[in-house]
């Protein structure tokens, strides 16, 4: 098995964005001597079509290039998680379907996942199931405290506390991806 060096995450966002970076080095610290974090829904689509066909042509050429493209469920317009990638797939048609990760329903149920109730307790988070399969964007601003003084210090706050095992029990899409790219 060949061992990669240098990881691309594709993310839609901010909030994507500041996930990934707090659990890269955890995730795939040990694999990987460069981790680097694309914003792609902030570039042209072009650009971005140019990116990951370079880094698949690298990674063919077998000089350790990888890549994850992430991307949420988006089940309000998507019924499943196979017409979610079919469209990904229509938009970036040098993405290999097996790098694509779609974050169910949402990047901010993964968030909540990986925080255990005592932890729930201290960010006094209103009382909700661990399981967090079905928390929409909607739901998860809902549950933000007012204590907070905006929601990115409530995102950063769920890191401070964010474990993986809990995340993995927690969330069915999380363990997934732990399960794939781990």
């Amino acid at each position: 098995m060949m061992e990669y060096k240098e990881l691309f995450i594709f993310v839609e966002g901010d909030d994507d964005e500041l996930f990934f970076d707090a659990i890269k080095e955890e995730v795939f610290g040990d694999k990987y001597y460069s981790i680097k974090i694309i914003k792609y829904a902030q570039k042209p689509l072009n650009e971005v079509k140019k990116c990951l066909a370079g880094i698949k042509a690298l990674g063919e050429k077998g000089l350790g290039v990888e890549y994850i493209f992430v991307a949420d469920a988006d089940k309000d317009r998507f019924p499943c998680i196979t017409a979610r990638k079919e469209d990904i797939k229509r938009s970036y048609p040098f993405i290999d379907e097996d790098r694509i990760l779609i974050a169910e329903p949402e990047i901010e149920s993964w968030y909540l996942a990986g925080v255990d109730d005592v932890n729930r307790r201290k960010l006094r988070i209103k009382p909700s199931s661990p399981d967090t399969n079905t928390l929409t964007k909607e739901q998860f601003d809902k549950l933000i405290p007012r204590s907070f003084i905006s929601r990115k210090a409530f995102l950063q706050a769920l890191l401070d506390y964010f474990a993986l095992q809990t995340a993995r029990q927690n969330n069915r899409s999380f363990a997934y991806f732990l399960c794939k790219f781990n």
